[in-house]
Formats: structure tokens, sequence, C-alpha cells
């Protein structure tokens, strides 16, 4: 935006409506007409992006991605500045234009949203399997497979709970430049509930938890070894929310966890692999809080960049290079929605366990209990979703408007 206005001369904060009556109708047309030119603009330098790295997309930008960049600096106005700018009635009737004429040229299929397929059971199989994933390869983004590693088992444990929890990505990594805080995902996020282990939960974690759990005595904020060690069916994980993007304070999902049922056996088991992770990190409990739950080969936070680098390279492994262009990190969300549907898990249930901010889903979390919780995660890593396609997930459960 900043770079269209300085192309004309403009001020990058536009005048309000208001200001514009008062100087007469010719004002707030003029004005309408310089955001309608903002959007071609916009939309050209889209165009030209894709020119010089298309990243594997078929067809070139939408005109409606331009808008939709509009529609945000015109929501930063409004929102974050109060300033009631004019509406965009003329950008809208240019961007159905230029849609048309979109579709003309490369066919009405065009227009539909390229959304990220679900992961497949087969392919989280894959990414985890030792024989396809072997010691000692050399990944094409510089990594070396060492399976013994901290590192390795960060990213095997990762994989499970994104599989899981659903999070998205920006739930357990930053993007570069941005500094880990008490916003983030921490080790303090998680606490154990152990049958028959002794009690040492946070005051704040007590309000949190299932009343059953706390009541049972069994609920650790850091477990020593010899208590993962008594890790067995009925032991949960138990997450709370960090702020996210459908939630940006966690004054929604925050003080509702997600319970992650331990399996023993199940290779996707997202309890198990966190807790072999925290037997080989060693936090104390009083630096919990300040430490990612996720971290890289140098103790620091995960980042977007490396992340998609290192599942591009994994996919590549076992997959053609044009599949793998389907699927991105939010593929393991994706696949949770798709197996708990294929299940017969309802909508609205799914919904709630992927913290899709909607009443109905947050009534629908009062009513589930650990034990259920972790029964519909623990069938749902069986389904198969074969019959169950990205755009049939979308079209009966809104999960995310987009793919981050």
């Amino acid at each position: 935006w900043r770079a269209v206005m300085d192309t004309y001369g403009l001020q990058h904060i536009r005048p309000s409506v208001h200001t514009l009556a008062a100087r007469g109708t010719d004002a707030i047309e003029l004005e309408e007409a310089l955001w309608a030119v903002a959007l071609l603009e916009i939309y050209a330098r889209m165009q030209l992006q894709w020119l010089k790295r298309s990243r594997g997309r078929i067809y070139p930008p939408k005109a409606s991605s331009a808008l939709a960049a509009l529609r945000g600096v015109r929501r930063v106005h409004v929102k974050r500045l109060g300033i009631e700018t004019v509406r965009l009635v003329a950008a809208v009737q240019i961007c159905e234009g230029l849609l048309r004429e979109y579709a003309e040229r490369h066919g009405p299929e065009a227009l539909i949203p390229q959304r990220k397929e679900p992961f497949t059971r087969t392919i989280i199989l894959a990414l985890l399997d030792a024989e396809i994933m072997t010691e000692g390869k050399r990944l094409g983004n510089g990594h070396t497979i060492r399976r013994d590693s901290l590192y390795w088992l960060t990213i095997e444990a990762l994989i499970c709970f994104l599989s899981q929890s659903g999070f998205r990505k920006c739930a357990v990594a930053l993007p570069a430049g941005v500094a880990f805080s008490l916003m983030h995902l921490s080790l303090a996020n998680v606490v154990w509930y152990i049958p028959g282990a002794s009690n040492a939960l946070p005051e704040g974690w007590r309000r949190q938890a299932a009343a059953s759990l706390v009541a049972a005595g069994c609920l650790l904020a850091a477990p020593t070894a010899a208590q993962f060690a008594m890790l067995a069916h009925g032991a949960f994980a138990v997450v709370r929310p960090p702020p996210d993007k459908a939630d940006q304070l966690s004054l929604h999902w925050g003080a509702d966890p997600i319970y992650l049922p331990y399996h023993p056996t199940e290779p996707i088991n997202a309890a198990r692999r966190l807790a072999e992770m925290e037997i080989r990190r060693e936090v104390p409990a009083e630096r919990r809080r300040h430490v990612p739950l996720f971290c890289d080969a140098d103790g620091e936070p995960l980042r977007h960049g490396r992340l998609d680098a290192l599942l591009r390279a994994m996919l590549l492994v076992f997959l053609p290079e044009a599949e793998c262009r389907k699927y991105s990190w939010h593929s393991f969300r994706i696949y949770l929605a798709c197996a708990l549907l294929a299940d017969g898990v309802d909508p609205a249930t799914i919904q709630c366990m992927l913290r899709w901010r909607s009443e109905e889903a947050l009534r629908i979390y009062a009513r589930l209990n650990a034990e259920r919780y972790g029964e519909l995660l623990l069938r749902a890593v069986h389904a198969d979703i074969s019959s169950v396609r990205t755009t049939n997930a979308h079209r009966s459960i809104v999960i995310d408007a987009d793919d981050q």
C-alpha cells in the first residue's frame, strides 16, 4: 500500500469519508477512484511477482487477491485508526470485471480456490518411518537426518502433535525476526496426567484442567524421567492453547485444554512423542514458561521458513515434486478435520476440537470430557479419509479461511 501511494505521491493514511463529504461529492468520487486505481496497481504488482516466481502455481494471481489486500488496508484504517474511509464500490465493480475476463481466459475452474490437500495416514507414517527417513540421508534443504538427535526427535514430535492437535504453523513456530515471548507456546503450556504419579500442578492449571483429572491427583507440570516411565493407557498430555490466529489473546480457547491421549505403540501419538522429547530436554519446572515447546538444534524457536523447507525436503524423499506442492504444514490441520469427519464426528464437534470460534463449538467443548476427547483422537488416526476430500471438508466444516 505504501509503495502504491508513493508511486502517486499520496499520503499512506487516507482521509475519512466525513472529511471528504465536507468538500463535496466530487471529493468522495475522486477518493473512490483512487482506491480503484490502487486495486489495479496492486494487481499488476502481484502478476509481476508471479512471472518472476510462480512457485509451482499453474494460474496467475486473481483480481480477488488484490481486492483482499485492498480490503485489508481499509480494515486497518477503520478498526485500528478509527478512520471510516470511502467504500470500495468502484474497486469491487472493477474486480468483478477482471474476474470475468480471467474466467474467459483460463476457464472458470481457475477461479476455484486452490487449498492445500490433507495429509493421509500413509503420508504421515512415511514422514515418521525410519526406513524412509533413513539415518544419514541428506535432505535438499541442507538438513542431514540424525535419528538419535534431539532435533529429529523434536520434528517427529511436532508431526504427531500437529496431527492430533490441529494447531496452525503459527502456533508452533515463529516468523523470522520475531522474538519468543510469553505469548507463544512454551513447555509450560503442557501438563501431564499420569495415573499413579503424585500431583504437582500450578494453581492456574487446576482451574483449567478437567475436574476429574484434578480430583485424581495425578497432574504433573514437570514430570521426572521416572514419572514419565509410568505413562500407560489412560494417561494424557494436557495442552493449554496459546494465542492463535483466530484467538489472538487466547480469550476464547485459552482456558479449554486439549487432551492428547497416550498410546504405547501407535506411531502417530503426540503424547508419547512429547514425553520422549521432554525426557531428553530435562528442562526444570521454573524455566518451562520461558522455553519454547519445540526448538531447533540450537535450542532456539522453530522458524516458519526453515520448517517449510524441511517439510518440502522430507516429502520429496518419497513423493514427486508436483505432488509435494499440494501439501504444507497446514495439511496436518486439514488431515485432523478430515479424519474426524470420516470417523463420523459431527462438524460442530470438529470445529470445537480445532478451536474454531463459534458459540456452538464453545458449547460442545463444555460437554467433552478428557476421556471422550482422547477417544475421538485415537479413533481418528485410523480413519480412512480417501472419501473425504479437502473441498468436502471445507464445505461442511469451516475450519479456516486460508492455508496459514
